[in-house]
């Protein structure tokens, strides 16, 4: 999975569809968001840096996603998409990405406008940081971590949970002299439930695996907990340079037992909002200058040993290890179901977390490389039931209003797609015939309409010839 500066998670695969839109297109209701450049597509579909104009003048720069073509074909998943950004285009925080609008475009359907973040990622930052052992003082880490806490936070109170918490979709945005900072990204959030109501989602893999808490990677019940825990990764990678903690660096204890309690493997365990995780890491009286001591010097009394390390590295290892035939077994039945109903889409990124666990397996290779070539197909197809479904309606229209000639044009078109079809061709003989008579019709008309003005031309000279004052 890669990351674009100001969107998605995107995944290569599903790019052949931005073929359909390019630079330059105007889309919306009003035609009015200018395509400027594809910023890649993603789980929900292709995302588009565009100018928002209105009254012919460019009034600001926006991001356009649109629905991926599986999407939009199965009302239910559109449905379910749609209503989860009508609730993200509720919230008011200036630190969560805004939704302008939802809107529908003629052309490739459902339209989600948002905010476009000028100012880079926090990954960006942070690759741009000077470092010192790997990392950033802690204070600074505070700093910018703070905001997208409170937008974490905001969030979750109001039922909705990130789930692809990372550097990747924190971004900064305004002028150098006030930046602000946003998080982005929601396409794989989900609604929050309490456990007896949990939804499907809350217990799906989606997500960024480097980021991703323990309940997350292996499919459990998924709370605004989750998030937290992620936050706490980029928390530790910004500190550390790793999202690992390892046996060569010692943290400060109190540090230390902040970043055990916000990392614990059950989430009941962890803080009760990022915002709480945040403040005890700012409270912390050891700050980033420890990590500035030489890894040589011996284990001090405020350190933890480094036999403790090696205990906590080595249970994770083993309950991931326990964890992973479950999780496996539980990725296969997803495949072989969407496999099975179509959703060839789903398969594929389901099959890519099984071959980042087993990347050997021939199995999942060519039942991936099937699935991206049913994929292909069904969107060409889709593709083709689109445009036969508009020469269709647009052939109807034009009999309608004796535009035999468009009605011509376009059945040739539909015969290219649809060859052989007996009623299609008994249609365009009558189309032809009709346009024969429309002009024979025509050509009479017009010598009649000739004849009657020649003849009006007539009367007025003969009553002049005989009476010179008429």
């Amino acid at each position: 999975m890669d990351t674009i500066d100001n969107s998605q998670t995107i995944d290569s695969d599903f790019q052949p569809s931005a073929a359909e839109l390019k630079e330059g297109q105007f889309l919306g209701e009003n035609q009015n968001y200018r395509l400027e450049k594809y910023l890649g597509g993603g789980g929900m579909g292709e995302v588009w840096l565009a100018a928002e104009i209105r009254g012919g003048v460019e009034i600001r720069k926006v991001v356009v996603k649109t629905l991926r073509p599986d999407r939009r074909g199965h009302e239910g998943t559109q449905a379910k998409t749609l209503e989860k950004f009508r609730l993200i285009q509720s919230l008011n925080h200036q630190n969560v990405c805004p939704i302008y609008l939802i809107e529908r475009d003629p052309t490739c359907g459902y339209l989600i406008v948002m905010g476009y973040a000028n100012g880079g990622s926090y990954a960006d930052w942070f690759k741009n940081q000077p470092k010192e052992n790997g990392g950033v003082p802690l204070q600074t880490i505070c700093d910018v971590l703070r905001p997208i806490a409170d937008a974490l936070d905001y969030v979750h109170e109001n039922g909705i949970i990130h789930r692809d918490v990372k550097p990747g979709n924190m971004m900064f945005t305004g002028s150098k002299d006030k930046l602000t900072s946003w998080l982005i990204d929601f396409d794989i959030a989900a609604n929050l439930h309490t456990e007896t109501q949990a939804t499907q989602n809350q217990y799906s893999f989606s997500g960024t695996n480097k980021y991703m808490a323990p309940e997350q990677k292996n499919g459990e019940l998924q709370t605004a907990q989750t998030d937290e825990y992620s936050l706490a990764l980029v928390a530790l990678e910004f500190l550390t340079g790793t999202t690992f903690i390892q046996a060569t660096q010692i943290l400060p204890l109190e540090i230390q037992r902040i970043m055990n309690k916000a990392l614990a493997l059950k989430s009941s365990n962890r803080f009760p909002t990022c915002r709480a995780f945040i403040n005890a890491l700012a409270s912390a009286k050891a700050m980033h200058s420890a990590f500035q001591e030489p890894k040589t010097k011996p284990i001090s009394d405020d350190a933890i040993p480094q036999s403790a390390i090696e205990q906590l590295v080595e249970s994770e290892r083993i309950a991931a290890e326990k964890a992973l035939p479950q999780k496996i077994k539980t990725l296969e039945d997803l495949v072989t179901n969407e496999y099975q109903s179509g959703n060839y889409a789903d398969a594929v990124a389901h099959l890519n977390e099984l071959l980042e666990l087993k990347p050997n397996q021939r199995n999942y290779q060519m039942l991936r490389k099937t699935c991206i070539e049913k994929l292909e197909i069904q969107r060409k197809e889709e593709a083709r039931t689109r445009n036969i479904h508009w020469l269709e309606n647009s052939i109807k229209m034009e009999m309608k209003c004796f535009q035999y000639g468009d009605a011509i044009t376009h059945l040739k078109e539909l015969l290219q797609l649809k060859p052989g079809d007996e009623d299609l061709i008994s249609q365009l003989e009558k189309c032809k015939a009709n346009e024969k008579k429309l002009e024979k019709g025509c050509t009479w008309g017009c010598l009649i309409i000739v004849a009657l003005i020649a003849g009006l031309y007539l009367m007025v000279f003969l009553a002049w010839l005989f009476d010179p004052h008429f």
